[in-house]
């Protein structure tokens, strides 16, 4: 049984070719359904789960911290500038340093994802550092050797150009180890190094190039003067440059508290020196204390249900209980979609192909506006699952980027191996007895299920050959009472439905009821030789069986 918010559904998973882009699959996936749906109007369509949301959603976000991050760049410039010009001059190093980059995601085959996005947020406050060590020194030559602009913007460069590419190589250095990290990591963080790498260089040349250029051009001597000299202006200041000036005084009184503070740290070396091996010392034992970990939790607003009950329970039963659980997750305020299935497991590529009577599953997406994180809600609801009698839940959120590096979304993996299955169980069993009171974990469960019951039924050799029964009748028998045989089809309209014919359900609940069910012996006058055994899994169970007062005895196992 699979269900959608409720509703009867069928379940359809898509899966892209390796070499096609997530995002435009999913975009013409929707659009093609949108077209099937205008077709037929009386279905609905729903999307349960979609990589495509995640990735849209993360680019984003970073798109939106890289544009906020160079605005409060440009902001703090601003200020400490305390010159439109001269602001604009160093914030032109954000764009051009930046669309630059974009050549090296065109030539290296790589695309706008988390990763060079990622790369991009944090070059944006790196590539002004260059830009404003220039301007910085060139206003110091208009100022104490009362160049004119254009001089001072090359004598300037000159004098510090050396400091200034050593300390924008040593930045660069730092991030080329990354290029050298193999394995999945390698190929994660390789595309980050390079665009961060690229992007410091392009920052470096503009730094040298564009910055004098532009400071030759835009940059006023009068202006600079009346910055460290506000009493020599002519003209009466306006409220942008009065909040500048009142801004100079404060960064006047941070400088001259800063001189002091210098004094004081050069006047008692072994003070200071002793204050920062504590420091240092004092941290260190918290080190250990840090967790470790390839990559943080990411709030994916999708998560996974899965429900097991003792093995052997009926589809009913689990349906049942399945419906308990579908009330929890549809009830809680920051739930959109609920994906459900009963006798089998969803996952994010679909269903497995093998039904299973006692265990279900649920894919639920959670709304975008909600507040939660999607590990808080997971936290919420199985607390309230846990409280079902009978059921060992398990809730899980989908994270995209472990599942790709790891290969799954588990936390831990514990094998275990061996010859002899029934051993290799039971080993597995302590194992998880032993995980459960580990603080930390939950869901401990094994990747393995003992064998579901069955009942076993052997024939009355003698009196099967005398009534002319052969083993192929009683289980024949026995798989049309429970599973259903298809006798024929019914047609209408160009199309074919089967019809299965099937004992009613009481009168096959036990193995009474199966012993009474009539059997009516094949024109075969001899039986198989040799031990005929048939049993029956859960959920479908099927089995041999005597007939009626002819047919031997059966026994349960």
């Amino acid at each position: 049984f699979t269900r959608i918010d409720g509703e009867k559904a069928v379940g359809l998973s898509i899966s892209k070719q390796a070499e096609s882009n997530t995002v435009d699959t999913s975009r013409n996936v929707i659009a093609k359904i949108k077209e099937i749906g205008a077709r037929y109007p009386k279905l609905k369509f729903t999307a349960a789960y979609s990589q495509s949301g995640f990735i849209e959603g993360s680019i984003h976000e970073l798109q939106e911290t890289a544009i906020i991050g160079g605005a409060l760049a440009i902001i703090v410039i601003t200020f400490f500038l305390r010159n439109i010009r001269s602001t604009l001059v160093v914030a032109l190093s954000i764009p051009i340093s930046i669309t630059s980059t974009f050549a090296l995601l065109y030539f290296g085959g790589f695309t706008l994802n988390t990763i060079s996005l990622s790369g991009l947020a944090l070059a944006t406050g790196l590539i002004v550092d260059d830009a404003i060590v220039v301007l910085e020194n060139i206003f110091r030559h208009i100022e104490r050797d009362k160049k004119r602009a254009p001089e001072a913007a090359v004598t300037g460069t000159q004098e510090i150009l050396g400091a200034v590419v050593a300390s924008t190589i040593t930045v660069m250095v730092v991030f080329l180890p990354l290029l050298l990290v193999q394995g999945q990591s390698g190929q994660t963080f390789t595309q980050f190094a390079l665009v961060v790498i690229f992007s410091i260089a392009i920052s470096l040349i503009d730094a040298v190039s564009v910055v004098p250029m532009l400071a030759s051009r835009f940059i006023k001597e009068d202006e600079i003067e009346a910055l460290e000299h506000p009493e020599s202006r002519k003209k009466k200041p306006g409220p942008v440059t009065r909040v500048f000036d009142r801004f100079g005084v404060w960064f006047n009184a941070m400088d001259a508290s800063y001189h002091r503070g210098l004094q004081f740290a050069l006047k008692r070396r072994w003070l200071v020196i002793g204050g920062a091996l504590g420091c240092i010392l004092a941290v260190v034992p918290l080190v250990p204390l840090v967790g470790t970990e390839t990559l943080p939790q990411t709030d994916s607003g999708d998560f996974q249900v899965r429900i097991k009950l003792p093995i052997g329970t009926a589809l009913e039963t689990t349906n049942r209980t399945m419906d308990q659980v579908e009330k929890i997750l549809r009830a809680d305020k920051d739930v959109q979609t609920v994906f459900l299935a009963s006798g089998a497991n969803l996952s994010n590529r679909g269903t497995t192909s093998t039904a299973i009577s006692y265990q279900g599953s649920a894919t639920v997406r959670l709304k975008p506006e909600r507040k939660s994180r999607t590990e808080d809600v997971v936290k919420r609801l199985q607390g309230q699952i846990r409280k079902i009698p009978g059921i060992q839940p398990s809730l899980n959120p989908y994270d995209l980027v472990a599942n790709i590096l790891g290969g799954q979304n588990q936390g831990m993996e514990v094998d275990v191996f061996g010859q002899d299955l029934p051993e290799i169980l039971a080993k597995a069993k302590e194992v998880k007895e032993a995980m459960s009171g580990i603080a930390g974990l939950e869901a401990v469960d094994l990747a393995i299920d003992e064998a579901s019951p069955e009942l076993q039924w052997k024939i009355d050799r003698d009196k099967a050959a005398a009534l002319g029964v052969t083993y192929q009748d009683v289980a024949n028998l026995v798989s049309a009472a429970t599973n259903g045989q298809l006798t024929t089809y019914y047609q209408e309209r160009g199309y074919q439905y089967p019809i299965y014919v099937q004992v009613p359900v009481e009168r096959r609940r036990s193995v009474e009821d199966i012993l009474q069910l009539p059997l009516r012996p094949s024109l075969a006058t001899s039986s198989s030789s040799g031990t005929a055994n048939s049993g029956g899994a859960a959920g479908g169970g099927a089995g041999g069986s005597s007939g009626d007062s002819s047919g031997g005895s059966g026994t349960a196992a």
